[in-house]
């Protein structure tokens, strides 16, 4: 099995500015990105043997692509900052 996660500063600076202004309307100063929930190697770990996938092997490895427009940045972006906001 293959599962590809978004590191922890994805999307930077971008993000971090949308979600402080989403903050000035929801009041939620802390709320999580989803991704942010596997994307550290040890949570990611845990995660996966607490679903009984006991043989893991996390690799690590820094991809890029390249958002052409401002309309594939939201696709991305909009679902984690609709649920933070609640």
């Amino acid at each position: 099995m293959n599962l590809t996660v978004f590191a922890p500063q994805a999307f930077q600076p971008q993000l971090g500015l949308l979600l402080q202004r989403i903050a000035q309307y929801s009041g939620s100063q802390d709320a999580p990105v989803s991704w942010e929930q596997a994307s550290r190697r040890e949570t990611l770990l845990a995660l996966l043997q607490d679903a009984g996938i006991d043989k893991v092997d996390v690799q690590e490895e820094q991809l890029w692509y390249h958002l052409r427009d401002a309309q594939e940045w939201w696709e991305v972006i909009w679902p984690q900052c609709s649920a933070a906001a609640g």
